[in-house]
């Protein structure tokens, strides 16, 4: 058991039982357990291993020894045009779990190197690595209220190496930027995904989103923890993960970065009536049956139409039903017409 107190003596064998902890329903699989916060010993072991063990007197010693030290938190900051942000963070405190612990800095440190590699970016990128709860709660102590002015959406990746749909569990905060910016992803790059709602229980988020902060971040993954038979077991390995599980989800969090940098807040110039797009050359001069059905043609109404300087791109990608890049790509045409002039806003 983790953080077990040190002890030596002698115990019978139900005395001993106190202290062991197994898995009846996965009886080959040794479960991982904890105890930070009392004075208790215990081993973990298979429950194979268990039924196998015979009454008599068991010598046990604990070698372990309890001293002050230091708690590790590690950040990256990628800077962009603007100091805009958005958060990756993950937890490194039991490794040894390969899909609830190492799939998630493993997706974040590809995920660093990609966007590392770009020209530019107009967003700001902050990477956490720390301990589970303890360490978000240290690292926000420190950075929590810079980030409640600069974070615009942030993801807690973890359980994200096995072969499930993707999983979103959304922030505290209804309908934030990180849950529209995910399911935007999800629906244009055609991702098998479902969404859950917020709840207190979970990973880091719960930190993240306390009443004191409460930032737009989501937690990203494929099994939720309590679905998943092998969680917080060694039958959660690497023989468990799927290499093309964990290379799907850096690009899908690399396609959510994309769909963030292009989400923008845009307004009207002619907000008076339908422009006369024909005179931009920006639609037809003959109208046919199959003009008014042009894909670009109906993403420029619906972009003049919402560019109120309110609505970004990402809320008129789903009232629309339009894909994001589309959107995109036809707002700049409007804008090189003098039709749309583009507002800065974080769209938290």
């Amino acid at each position: 058991v983790n953080y077990s107190r040190p002890f030596s003596g002698k115990l019978t064998l139900d005395e001993l039982q106190k202290h062991l902890h197994s898995l009846p329903s996965r009886p080959k699989a040794i479960p991982y357990v904890t105890n930070y916060y009392s004075n208790y010993w215990g081993f973990c072991l298979s429950e194979e291993f268990r039924r196998k063990l015979v009454d008599g007197i068991y010598e046990v010693v604990v070698d372990t020894e309890l001293f002050d030290g230091i708690m590790r938190v590690s950040d990256a900051v990628l800077p962009g045009k603007t100091k805009t942000e958005i958060l990756f963070s993950s937890y490194t405190c039991h490794p040894s779990m390969a899909n609830n612990e190492l799939s998630g800095p493993l997706v974040l440190s590809f995920l660093y190197r990609a966007l590392a590699a770009l020209p530019e970016r107009n967003l700001t990128y902050r990477f956490v690595l720390g301990p589970e709860n303890i360490g978000s709660i240290a690292y926000l102590s420190r950075h929590g209220d810079y980030m409640k002015k600069s974070l615009a959406a942030g993801y807690v990746l973890s359980n994200i190496g096995d072969t499930n749909p993707f999983t979103l569990k959304k922030a505290q905060i209804d309908n934030s930027l990180a849950e529209r910016a995910a399911e935007r992803t999800f629906i244009d790059g055609k991702y098998d995904y479902r969404l859950l709602e917020f709840d207190p229980r979970g990973a880091d988020e719960r930190n993240y989103c306390s009443p004191g902060f409460n930032l737009p971040v989501c937690l990203l993954m494929r099994s939720y923890f309590d679905e998943s038979e092998v969680y917080h077991t060694s039958d959660d390995n690497l023989q468990f993960i799927n290499a093309d599980s964990i290379i799907v989800a850096i690009e899908l969090c690399f396609n959510i970065c994309q769909t963030l940098e292009k989400n923008k807040i845009w307004k009207s110039i002619t907000p008076f009536g339908e422009p006369f797009f024909s005179r931009h050359n920006l639609a037809p001069t003959i109208s046919t049956p199959t003009s008014t059905a042009n894909q670009q043609l109906l993403a420029r109404r619906w972009i003049m139409n919402q560019a109120t300087g309110e609505n970004d791109l990402l809320s008129i990608s789903t009232r629309s039903n339009l894909p994001l890049a589309l959107l995109e790509n036809e707002a700049i045409k409007l804008e090189n017409a003098g039709l749309l002039k583009e507002i800065i806003s974080n769209g938290r």
